[in-house]
């Protein structure tokens, strides 16, 4: 139970024992301060031994005189009833906010069981209490929704309720009232309690406790359900059959559809159409099926509508977190965001080194959030993140999501080539603005031709061949929007050279001491601290500071410079890696709008002003992580080409060596020159 959750029960049990409190001392000083309406309670039938039992009580000698009734709920006492002897409104209540539950409850003063009697008056409960009978009350002819619910929670198994109504118009209609709500376990008594009494009070009041329970057996024994009283009513209509039909279908019909098992209700309908003259079983079988649709659309109504009540009331509880917590949000995107989120995310997946690349996928993932540029092409960058086997590819991009809102990424372990277009005929916006990661290169290689498009044009457009109402066969275009970033872990050096092109190809480096480093972290994940270790008001935090980024997504860079470009005729696709360049810059230009100007573009949209030191950021993680984009060789490449180099200037008339020769000269092991042999040729 959370710490709110606690408060309000301490707070409901501490008004529990207050009131309980004062209707024992109100009892106990009752007999010296108000011998009258201790005179009253007894003309009622509440001797000493009842009143001790209720706690009945009395206001004393003051004006209006009243007979005081501890609110019962079982065991336990909700509040104070104060019943005027004289004078009008009789009985005064506390107002529904004052109860424990925040609205009145169902008066219950004593154990439930099966058979449980159903009044409306305090008095009446009593009365039926004091039998040793089961009893609920409603105070008066009106049930709150909540009584209703609270109600239909206690009759519960085989429970049945007698609903024993005033005699009177009132009595009767709420009689019916109730016996409709809660059929088939409510059955209505006859309102008969002897000459002159209106209710069971009187009968009780006349005749006291033994006599009282028995008069309540007969009359639980006479009860009938509803649709006995309204199959009597029907028979005794004049009018022609279409009338009779008419008032069998509304008062009737909706009683049938809830009697189960079904050969019950089959019995019960013969028995209706034998006893109201006309009616035939199979109009009242296509009527049950009727209420039966209409019974379930208003479930799935009901269903609906609450979902959507609770999700104003989950999104109200978020804003009003959200707006506790803007204060730690603000200081979260102060100058110098990046390093902050990245170590955050460090700090949740347990990343130890590795920080430009951690760097790069974070900026990569949030460039998925980036606006295109004005010809539509998608400014997002994408990688091609490459290492040897356990270095940590896949720990770091899971790392840089583990921080940011789960509809900024999508995540998955394979996929085939139509996956995402059907995925797309149900919501063509299920990538928009998202980074998408399969666990390895085999993951995503069915997805190249899907890809390509996605990553130049923003969204991908497929033409299938499906029916259409008729059955006749249809052309059907199916488009997924963009734009999207990915990142695909890969140990190969290379992938399909399309692909390639349009991805930066980053790299982990090995370094000393880093088996020792990662073997020491996984063995902190065993440590107590870690079992404990909580960062949900963090990631709460971040996520909810990024959703509040993303209101603008426009970057620019106000610089025109004819040497503000790459210029390297050697790599051909020279022109795609400086969009993705210049991407890093934008992602991280975007994640520190906070501190940078914005500019009005008109028509309510803004742009964020890219600064130097989004281009440095760029440049430096470029530099450290992605020179393989430039030159496709790795360190470990360029130690055996130097090694082979070396071993051609020492023998240069050999038309060859062996890898055994050249691992000594890189200083690799012999499976790593084996393992990069078909790539260096």
């Amino acid at each position: 139970m959370s710490d709110e959750g606690l408060r309000l029960a301490e707070e409901r049990s501490q008004k529990e024992t207050d009131a309980l409190q004062e209707a024992q001392e109100i009892h106990a000083a009752a007999a010296d301060n108000g011998p009258r309406v201790c005179e009253w309670w007894k003309a009622r039938g509440f001797g000493p031994e009842l009143r001790q039992r209720f706690l009945l009580g009395s206001t004393g000698f003051g004006v209006p005189l009243a007979a005081i009734i501890p609110f019962w709920y079982r065991d336990r006492v909700r509040g104070l009833i104060r019943r005027r002897l004289e004078g009008e409104p009789k009985y005064l209540l506390p107002k529904a906010e004052e109860f424990p539950e925040g609205h009145r409850p169902l008066f219950i003063p004593g154990p439930l069981k099966s058979e449980i009697f159903l009044v409306e008056g305090y008095i009446d409960a009593l009365a039926v209490a004091a039998t040793g009978r089961a009893v609920i009350a409603v105070g008066g002819t009106g049930m709150s929704a909540e009584q209703q619910s609270e109600l239909k929670q206690l009759l519960s198994g085989d429970a049945r309720i007698y609903i024993l109504p005033d005699d009177d118009e009132e009595g009767a209609k709420a009689a019916r009232t109730w016996a409709r709500m809660f059929f088939p376990k409510a059955m209505i008594c006859q309102p008969s309690y002897g000459e002159g009494a209106k209710d069971i009070a009187d009968t009780f009041a006349r005749s006291g406790a033994e006599e009282t329970g028995e008069h309540l057996d007969r009359l639980a024994k006479g009860a009938q359900d509803l649709i006995d009283i309204e199959t009597a009513v029907a028979a005794e209509m004049e009018e022609g059959v279409r009338t009779r039909l008419a008032y069998v279908t509304e008062k009737i019909v909706p009683l049938l559809a809830r009697v189960r098992p079904e050969g019950l209700r089959a019995a019960t309908a013969d028995i209706v159409a034998s006893q109201v003259k006309g009616i035939k079983v199979s109009w009242l079988t296509k009527a049950i099926k009727d209420e039966e649709e209409r019974l379930e659309a208003e479930v799935v109504a009901a269903l609906m509508r609450e979902a959507e009540q609770q999700r104003e009331r989950q999104r109200q509880e978020h804003q009003a977190r959200v707006e506790e917590a803007q204060g730690e949000i603000d200081e979260l995107f102060t100058p110098g965001v990046l390093g902050r989120l990245r170590d955050t995310a460090a700090r949740m997946h347990g990343v130890y080194g590795d920080r430009e690349p951690l760097e790069l996928a974070l900026l990569v993932a949030l460039g998925a959030q980036l606006e295109p540029l004005p010809n539509g092409r998608p400014l997002g960058a994408s990688i091609l993140l490459t290492a040897e086997a356990g270095r940590g590819k896949n720990h770091i991009v899971d790392a840089a999501v583990k921080p940011l809102p789960e509809e900024f990424y999508f995540a998955f372990e394979i996929a085939s080539g139509q996956s995402l277009y059907y995925m797309a005929e149900q919501n063509p916006d299920f990538l928009k603005h998202t980074f998408a990661y399969p666990n390895e290169i085999e993951g995503a290689e069915a997805l190249w031709e899907f890809l390509r498009p996605m990553l130049s044009k923003g969204r991908a457009r497929k033409i299938v061949t499906n029916k259409d109402a008729t059955g006749a066969s249809v052309a059907q275009e199916i488009v997924v929007e963009g734009p999207v970033t990915i990142a695909i872990p890969t140990i190969r050096n290379k992938t399909d050279e399309q692909l390639q092109t349009r991805l930066l190809v980053a790299e982990l480096p090995d370094y000393p001491g880093r088996v020792k480093e990662h073997a020491a972290a996984v063995s902190r994940q065993l440590l107590p601290d870690a079992a404990v270790a909580d960062y949900s008001r963090e990631r709460f935090l971040w996520q909810e500071g990024l959703r509040q980024l993303a209101s603008a997504r426009r970057v620019v860079f106000p610089l025109r410079h004819p040497d503000f470009a790459l210029d390297d005729d050697q790599v051909s696709h020279g022109a795609r890696l400086w969009a993705n360049l210049l991407s890093i810059m934008a992602s991280h230009a975007w994640l520190e709008q906070r501190n940078r100007r914005l500019l009005e573009l008109g028509d309510g949209r803004v742009a964020i002003e890219a600064t130097p030191d989004d281009y440095e950021a760029a440049h430096r993680i470029f530099t450290k992580v992605c020179k393989r984009t430039v030159v496709n060789l790795s360190d470990t490449h360029r130690k055996i080409l130097g090694a082979l180099y070396d071993l051609h200037q020492e023998f240069p008339n050999r038309e060859g060596f062996s890898q055994r020769e050249i691992k000594a000269g890189a200083g690799v092991s012999q499976s790593v020159v084996s393992d990069n042999k078909t790539f260096l040729v």
